[in-house]
């Protein structure tokens, strides 16, 4: 395709990951210059093909990801018309009549589909950012990790509304903002500069303090590879070192959800934050999302682990 070798794809790959072939004039790869060109409200089914080409070979290039799950991305992805799409949104979650004008596109575990709503795009590169994310979705999933699954907590949660809605909330939180981090990062590494879904700010800005105070890497061995109920016993027996043998059997302590409450709360802040252009406020959260991080690796130090 292209100027690029049919044997190594869209993407050639070398000992030092993906390499592409640049243009003079922009330094553009060339498949990044191709799917610019697309015309978004008349893309053939070899266009969105190609999309799907791209997004495949990077992730297993670039995200070890499988590259027959990689392939089995184009069969499990419906583009809709606006009409198919919010009644797919509807069917999966008949109260989410009110979110119908801010979703574009969703991964369905249930019958293993992602669905995308064409008659929202005017930019091909913003369907295929959508297309990246929700790509990275399914092969996550997919892979028993992307921060799904099930995962034990205190059956008293229920009763504490507040807790378990800020718990909701930090567990959303960490799924997309994870997301759509991995996938910025794709687009940007791809050569995109321009017009990327813009989605999930404040979740990736809370996320993206989570990681850099981690060690390098650890996003992508927790998203593509963890198991969420694995997360949940290491951070537990942090905290409770004692108790290991007990949390390690399915006992729970409540410190992980307390984890996700507070970063629900984080997440919610950070959107006062933006909203109001604070950016100071918005570096302060940052940094005591940092400071956490820090405490729970001293911890971890501490007993061992």
């Amino acid at each position: 395709m292209d100027s690029h070798d049919e044997k190594s794809g869209v993407l050639k790959s070398s000992g030092e990951g993906v390499d592409v072939d640049t243009d003079v004039d922009n330094l553009k790869p060339d498949f990044v210059k191709k799917i610019e060109s697309f015309d978004v409200h008349n893309l053939r089914p070899e266009d969105i093909e190609y999309m799907h080409q791209v997004i495949g070979e990077f992730f297993v290039n670039k995200y070890s990801v499988r590259p027959e799950l990689a392939a089995e991305i184009p069969s499990h992805t419906r583009m809709l018309s606006n009409e198919e799409f919010r009644a797919k949104v509807l069917e999966k979650d008949s109260e989410a009549e009110d979110d119908l004008d801010e979703l574009t596109g969703f991964y369905n575990e249930k019958d293993d589909c992602t669905y995308i709503n064409m008659d929202y795009y005017d930019s091909p590169v913003e369907l295929f950012s959508t297309m990246t994310h929700e790509g990275l979705h399914f092969v996550s999933l997919r892979n028993g990790a992307g921060f799904g699954g099930y995962f034990a907590a205190p059956e008293s949660l229920q009763e504490k509304e507040e807790m378990a809605y800020y718990a909701r909330k930090g567990l959303i939180s960490v799924v997309e903002g994870t997301t759509q981090m991995l996938a910025w990062d794709a687009l940007e590494e791809m050569g995109f500069t321009d017009n990327m879904a813009s989605g999930y700010l404040p979740e990736v800005m809370v996320m993206r303090a989570v990681y850099g105070a981690l060690p390098e890497n650890m996003e992508k061995q927790l998203y593509f590879n963890t198991p969420m109920e694995d997360l949940r016993m290491a951070i537990e027996e942090t905290f409770a070192p004692e108790h290991s043998k007990t949390i390690r059997a399915g006992g729970v302590s409540g410190v992980f959800c307390d984890c996700l409450a507070n970063i629900g709360i984080v997440v919610e802040n950070m959107e006062i934050a933006l909203n109001d252009d604070d950016g100071d406020e918005a570096m302060a959260l940052q940094d005591d999302i940092v400071s956490a991080i820090e405490f729970f690796k001293n911890e971890r130090n501490k007993n061992g682990f």
